[in-house]
């Protein structure tokens, strides 16, 4: 009698790594690992029976499951059975035998043969992400926060986070500043390539706005009150994404009968106002618009221009429309002293 043989087959191994993926990449090259987090094996034998392994990571979040039959034909399923504490989940890869299919926590279907040797089946995690900054009223109107007094935080403005985050799914979040016009998003998952966008929905009453600075992690610098390709990764602090704030400016003055010529308008020696004439304001502001208004000084001859916003370097001019009847006296620079 011969042929009365016995086959044998080499056992196999299944391995990987859960880690803190912070480019968010699903790589790992050299990224921080993550012990003792479990890992579970579950699936079918080629025997038809029944195979649930749970491991822990350690040694730099590493796991394997050794000694294994072959799978039946559906694979078995690696399971991530909690995210670590301080995590959320990241990007999952499958390994080396390049036959599973990785969703979230789960890496499924992953035939194995004898002797195969299965690596790299990681689980990628990230680090919530924060966005701060604060609304102020920047005082000298030059977009830098430090140095402004005690108090200029403004209170109750509203900010805005939009895009769209990692996993595809749409972030539309709201807050408020608090009294010392702080904000803050906490929690936040990377965004996509695209970045997120940082707005002020509302501009604090009485207010007109002001010079924007994009801070940390950057992105494109404010157009209407807005910080956009905001990139955000994994374990981001982002901070002093600052929108200021300016209170408006005004002009003002008298078109007077000056009796003794002297250039200032005293009322107590019976010096009067002119009413109806026409004063314009000319210039370009600090935003680089132009600026051409014009009004009528009142029954006491009073004028008034009112909301501006700052100039640009070179400044304004006002000019009179010499009135019927007068001659031009003696103009007078006002309270500002750089006319």
């Amino acid at each position: 009698g011969t042929g009365n043989n016995f086959a044998e087959i080499s056992p196999a191994a299944l391995s990987g790594s859960v880690y803190h993926d912070a480019n968010n990449d699903g790589f790992r090259v050299s990224e921080t690992g993550i012990d003792g987090v479990q890992i579970r094996l579950t699936g079918k034998n080629d025997l038809n029976e029944n195979v649930e392994i749970t491991v822990t990571t350690a040694g730099g979040g590493n796991y394997t499951f050794t000694g294994l039959r072959p799978s039946d034909v559906d694979g078995y399923t690696i399971t991530q059975v909690a995210e670590p504490a301080g995590y959320l989940d990241g990007k999952d890869r499958d390994g080396s035998l390049g036959n599973g299919v990785a969703t979230n926590n789960q890496i499924s279907s992953i035939n194995v043969a004898p002797g195969n040797n299965g690596t790299s089946y990681n689980f990628g995690e990230v680090i919530a992400s924060t966005l701060s900054g604060y609304v102020y009223h920047d005082s000298n109107n030059d977009g830098i926060r430090a140095g402004e007094p005690v108090g200029s935080g403004i209170a109750n403005s509203t900010i805005t986070l939009t895009g769209t985050d990692d996993l595809g799914q749409s972030v539309n979040l709201s807050t408020t500043t608090d009294a010392d016009g702080f904000w803050q998003f906490t929690g936040l998952r990377p965004s996509n390539a695209a970045g997120y966008t940082i707005e002020q929905t509302s501009l604090p009453a009485a207010y007109i706005d002001g010079r924007d600075t994009i801070g940390t992690p950057g992105g494109n610098a404010s157009v209407n009150n807005r910080f956009s390709a905001v990139v955000v990764n994994s374990n981001t602090t982002g901070q002093n994404n600052n929108f200021g704030e300016l209170l408006p400016a005004s002009l003002s003055g008298t078109v007077f009968n000056d009796y003794d010529n002297d250039g200032f308008f005293e009322p107590g020696n019976g010096e009067k106002g002119i009413a109806g004439v026409s004063v314009r304001l000319t210039g370009t502001n600090d935003l680089g618009q132009a600026v051409n208004v014009m009004l009528s000084t009142d029954a006491n001859g009073n004028y008034t221009f009112t909301n501006l916003r700052p100039s640009n370097a070179t400044g304004y001019t006002l000019t009179q429309t010499q009135p019927a009847a007068y001659t031009d006296g003696i103009g007078r620079d006002g309270s500002l002293a750089n006319g």
